[in-house]
């Protein structure tokens, strides 16, 4: 599966910060490992 965050730019001013944390460890990653976690 492949997920893209697309039009960030689209956010309030300041959306750099919130792209620099989706594509984080602690962001997207973090709670998709913990969803895939449910069903192992």
């Amino acid at each position: 599966m492949e997920l893209e965050h697309r039009h960030i730019d689209r956010h309030e001013p300041g959306w750099e910060s919130i792209a620099d944390s989706v594509g984080d460890d602690r962001g997207w990653p973090l709670y998709l490992n913990r969803y895939a976690a449910l069903f192992d």
